[in-house]
């Protein structure tokens, strides 16, 4: 039994211009968290602990 025919696939699964634009959103992600984990840092350097959310229950 053959899964796969190679007549089968017209194109590429993912194109380069969908790798690069995957790369380039993995990229602005990795920069944002950085952002965030700054923020999130004492002067220390160490992470702040969460205050309770007194709605939270």
């Amino acid at each position: 039994m053959t899964l796969w025919h190679p007549e089968a696939v017209d194109e590429p699964v993912a194109t380069h211009e969908d790798v690069t634009t995957i790369m380039a959103l993995i990229v602005d992600i990795r920069d944002e968290a950085r952002q965030i984990q700054w923020i999130l840092e004492d002067d220390d350097g160490e992470e702040e602990e969460a205050e309770e959310d007194p709605l939270d229950g």
